[in-house]
């Protein structure tokens, strides 16, 4: 029997993979199945066969049914091994377990954005133009769950289990441990790349069985056939009993990267864009609602130029972050088949997005410079994600208007919604500089006046350059 005693640390790092003493480097391989891992065999079949005395268990893929706990270990063990064999074992199997029920949670995921794609293409993309590739639906359906550790996602877990909760940190930590493991879950190639119409996602959703569960597979054997990679993405205990890693199969919001996703490219392919407003407190957006502003007052009753402006519209097409305290709002070029005002509330009602990671996901993204970068996703060392990318909304400005961020290099990510060759730069002042009337802030694509003292946007990495005296941004 070759699980070796002599282990100089009990964490399972040294004891499975010190370069001297681990089992990885001592365990020989022979035809003689009792004392050896077979030629080709999956290092964590090998183990359980010799650490339980039994053969018969396979891991290394979901929908294994042999891969079962139970606490028997093999009786020839010596003693001064055995708790360490038994964590080992019990690893193997939390690690299977958990994508076990990850697959059919993303199952039942698969069904609830399912449906959500008519309403979607009805509302937002009439014309049926919008594509995306099957690379980018697997993706943000996997990442589904590491995705809603996410600080701006906290709404979408407030019904989430503490043992659920934890799962996706574990989850999330797991990854960014065994980077190796993301990279095999998620596709390349020319099936990988293939595109279809976001109209057909429902079918191509009540198909992805196959594909959920091809994902997971290449994830689940790379940690079943390679020690260094389970050692990262396990190491920390929580899949051994340490930690409770449960996954209720009908888990909601398990799609929300998955429909952000898809709600913000078909908003992107169909001409819709955001304009970030500004900071503000919840009062003044609030007052900014309710209070007619000075420029409001004195066009009403007017025809001229300028003048012939729905307000009311203007106003219910803005979104304020409780997070961040920028407003955005929803703006579209060209024909529309729907006013911002009435899909702005849609959006929220039905579901179609997380709005934090649509809107505050979409500006920390292009404040980043990163608009264009297939990069999607960063996880950081503790488990907490960087998902801004997931959002395709445009970020855009005014004509004539400041620039909301600068890059490091003082260049201007954020570009203007319309060419300044052909709009009067600024357009019509809809209050005036320097107004100190909260009824202002925030319409018309205003920035909060430098008398009204209002929290930065946090974006880290980012230089934040806030409004100068005397400027204000012109309306529409």
């Amino acid at each position: 029997m070759m699980l070796v005693d002599s282990v100089r640390n009990p964490g399972v790092s040294d004891y499975l993979n010190d370069p001297t003493t681990g089992w990885n480097h001592t365990t020989p391989v022979c035809s003689d199945s009792t004392k050896c891992c077979l030629q080709g065999e999956a290092w964590s079949t090998c183990y359980l066969r010799l650490g339980r005395g039994l053969s018969g268990a396979d891991c290394t893929s979901v929908d294994d049914q042999t891969c079962t706990w139970d606490n028997a270990i093999s009786p020839y063990l010596a003693p001064s091994i055995a708790p360490q064999v038994r964590y080992v074992i019990k690893s193997i199997y939390g690690v299977h377990d958990f994508f076990s029920s990850y697959f059919k949670a993303l199952q039942y995921a698969t069904t609830q954005t399912a449906l959500i794609i008519t309403p979607i293409t009805n509302t937002i993309d009439p014309n049926k133009q919008t594509s995306i590739a099957s690379s980018i639906v697997l993706f943000a359906l996997g990442i589904g769950f590491a995705f809603t550790t996410a600080p701006t996602a906290a709404e979408a877990l407030l019904k989430w289990s503490e043992a659920a909760k934890h799962s996706a940190q574990t989850f999330a930590i797991g990854l960014q441990q065994a980077p190796g493991v993301a990279r095999a879950m998620w596709p390349t190639g020319d099936e990988a790349s293939k595109t279809f119409q976001i109209a057909q996602l429902d079918t191509e959703l009540s198909q992805a069985s196959k594909n959920i569960s091809a994902m997971l597979d290449r994830g689940l054997e790379l940690l079943m056939t390679d020690v260094p990679t389970f050692v990262s993405f396990a190491q920390r205990g929580d899949y051994c009993g340490n930690g409770t890693v449960d996954i209720n199969e009908k888990l909601d919001h398990l799609d929300v990267a998955l429909r952000t996703y898809i709600t913000s490219e078909s908003l992107k392919q169909n001409g819709w864009y955001a304009r970030p407003l500004g900071v503000s407190t919840e009062e003044q957006y609030q007052s900014m609602l309710t209070t007619q502003s000075p420029a409001e007052k004195s066009c009403n009753g007017w025809t001229l130029h300028g003048c012939t402006v729905d307000f009311k519209e203007i106003k219910n097409r803005i979104w304020w972050s409780s997070s961040t305290g920028q407003q955005y709002s929803l703006e579209h070029k060209g024909d529309q088949t729907i006013l911002p005002s009435a899909l702005l509330p849609m959006l929220t009602s039905q579901e179609w997005a997380n709005m934090f990671l649509l809107f505050d996901g979409a500006y920390n993204c292009t404040a980043q410079g990163r608009v264009d970068s297939e990069d999607l996703l960063r996880i950081s060392y503790d488990g907490s994600l960087d998902t801004s990318c997931i959002s395709r909304l445009p970020m855009q400005r005014q004509c004539g208007s400041q620039c909301p961020q600068l890059l490091g290099d003082g260049s201007c990510p954020f570009g203007f919604a319309a060419s300044c060759e052909t709009q009067n730069p600024g357009g019509h002042d809809w209050g005036p500089d320097n107004s100190t009337d909260p009824a202002t802030q925030g319409a018309g694509g205003e920035q909060p006046s430098p008398s009204v003292p209002a929290p930065a946007p946090t974006h880290t990495g980012v230089k934040t350059y806030g409004p100068k005296p005397g400027w204000t941004l012109h309306g529409r």
